[in-house]
């Protein structure tokens, strides 16, 4: 678990969802799991920070295992949203999460 899932995690429970889950493992027999999710809301948010030092999401094989992922993560009834290291820090993640939540559009 990275330091900002933990993050991302704690920022959620002190505005109030206490069902967050790190590390959630979401479809039966298979290794794939969110880094962050709310199960009450079938939402998960995945942090991309290895796509900028060269880690596992940029090569081919990556990219397929990601797209089998949001596949599976689809076919089960999760919403998934993507957000980077640096919307952790400021923020900007938790606002969107309480945005999906909440129904807002724009």
């Amino acid at each position: 678990m990275s330091d900002y899932e933990n993050q991302l995690a704690l920022q959620l429970k002190l505005t109030g969802h206490a069902d967050v889950v790190t590390e959630l493992r979401f479809a039966d027999g298979r290794r794939f799991r969110f880094d962050v999710a709310l199960p009450a809301h079938q939402l998960a948010v995945e942090i991309d920070g290895g796509c900028f030092n060269g880690g596992r999401h940029v090569s081919a094989a990556g990219i397929r295992s990601e797209h089998e992922k949001s596949y599976l993560a689809a076919l089960y009834g999760w919403r998934v949203i993507h957000v980077l290291p640096e919307d952790v820090r400021s923020g900007v993640a938790l606002a969107r999460i309480e945005k999906v939540i909440r129904g807002c559009g724009g």
